[in-house]
């Protein structure tokens, strides 16, 4: 199974996290885009590809990795 989310994480810790992860059953790779310039801000861009077998799965430690309430 293959699985895209386009994510406005920092690369450098969308890197240290998939570093992290080698050697397991689920593969990811980071693409970096251009950042999104939004009036005064820039925001980065990476596109994060998952595929194996246990997609679900990693996508939800992925999401729960980056989870933020603000502030």
């Amino acid at each position: 199974m293959l699985y895209t989310i386009d994510s406005s994480i920092p690369y450098r810790l969308l890197e240290a996290y998939v570093n992290e992860l080698e050697g397991t059953d689920v593969e990811i790779t980071l693409t970096k885009n251009p950042d999104r310039p939004n009036k005064l801000i820039r925001i980065p861009s990476t596109t994060v590809t998952f595929e194996g077998e246990y997609v679900e799965e990693a996508i939800h430690k992925f999401r729960m990795a980056f989870l933020s309430a603000g502030g």
